[in-house]
């Protein structure tokens, strides 16, 4: 009897000792490892989840320096001092239209219609560059980009000029032609009644051939039209002495109204044969045509179909001959008044040769 009373004493005491002693924070924890995979592994969670965020966080840190320097990074571009795909050059702010290295990172070549100083290279400079225009025609450029013939090179170039700026004896203008007067053959033709009633004072037969070449150089728009007067005499009044009236600076050149020379002053227009027949119209056409004149050469009046009022069968007028340089260019023979023929009209007033400005 007393060991079953120990025995049961026994289970009754140990479990009471065992609620009695402290809790054990240490043993709890390995209790708990110990007494459940599951539970261990619930507990080890936090640690991995306490990592996952660093790794999150290193990656949007990475991903964030990415975009920084993509949007710092300029793009390619001429300027930039560094030859890019479809650049042949770039020489940054040295790029210039005129340098060795385009606006537009192309080497500078003749025929790209930029003209290229290079002055760091003379010999490599060019004088002009019109593109595809570098032809060599006149005033303009040739294809080695050098300067083709112009005015005011020093070499006449005979179908573009008559006289070059300091290489001829004669005053030349800026535009290679004489500073000189005009002198021209009349487009149109008329009998010898050249006065006009329907004008107020235009009785007079000598006043309506001026009025004449001054509507012809108008409409041609040549300089001081209103100064032009007829080569047209009567026997009172001479062509040479009632022009030479008007005229100023009349050493000064005769031309046609392209530049060609006809007489070399008023003097020699008087007292020598011409040197080119006056042969082109006010619009620069040429004209062969006989010419009222009424005039000898050297001046003298001659047969003027009755001052120039008559266009009768049985009047006369001197007539001369476009075609002609010699004397015969204004004393070729008589016609009769009712014929047409064409005037003569010289500018009186011109403007101050080169020299005299």
């Amino acid at each position: 009897m007393p060991q079953t009373i120990s025995r049961f004493s026994l289970l009754l005491i140990v479990p009471l000792f065992a609620a009695c002693l402290p809790d054990n924070p240490e043993t709890a924890g390995d209790s708990d490892v110990a007494s459940s995979g599951t539970t261990s592994s619930s507990s080890t969670a936090p640690p991995a989840t306490t990592h996952s965020p660093e790794t999150t966080t290193t990656t949007e840190q990475t991903t964030d320096h990415t975009t920084d320097q993509s949007s710092t990074t300029p793009e390619p571009s001429c300027g930039d001092g560094h030859v890019d795909p479809g650049e042949q050059c770039d020489l940054a702010e040295q790029n210039a239209d005129n340098g060795d290295c385009t606006s537009t990172c192309q080497h500078a070549v003749c025929g790209d219609g930029l003209v290229r100083d290079a002055p760091q290279n003379p010999g490599d400079a060019e004088s002009c560059d019109l593109g595809d225009a570098n032809d060599g025609a006149y005033g303009g450029c040739t294809p080695d980009c050098t300067l083709a013939p112009y005015c005011g090179d020093g070499t006449i170039e005979p179908d573009h000029e008559v006289c070059e700026p300091g290489a001829s004896e004669l005053p030349c203008t800026s535009k290679c032609t004489y500073a000189g007067r005009l002198i021209f053959v009349t487009s149109a033709t008329y009998d010898g009644a050249l006065q006009m009633f329907d004008l107020p004072g235009m009785s007079d037969g000598l006043r309506g051939a001026d009025t004449l070449c001054r509507a012809h150089a108008e409409a041609a728009g040549l300089p001081h039209h209103e100064s032009f007067l007829a080569w047209l005499s009567t026997s009172d009044q001479p062509a040479p002495t009632r022009i030479a009236a008007d005229l100023n600076f009349p050493e000064q050149p005769l031309q046609l109204v392209d530049g060609t020379l006809v007489a070399q002053s008023w003097s020699h227009l008087l007292e020598t044969d011409l040197l080119h027949p006056i042969n082109l119209t006010e619009q620069a056409e040429s004209f062969a045509s006989v010419v009222w004149t009424g005039t000898l050469f050297g001046g003298s009046p001659a047969s003027d179909c009755a001052l120039w009022t008559s266009n009768g069968l049985f009047e006369a007028g001197m007539r001369g001959d476009s075609e002609k340089a010699n004397s015969q260019w204004t004393e070729k023979g008589l016609t009769g008044c009712n014929a047409m023929a064409a005037l003569y009209c010289i500018q009186a007033t011109i403007d101050p040769p080169p020299d005299e400005t």
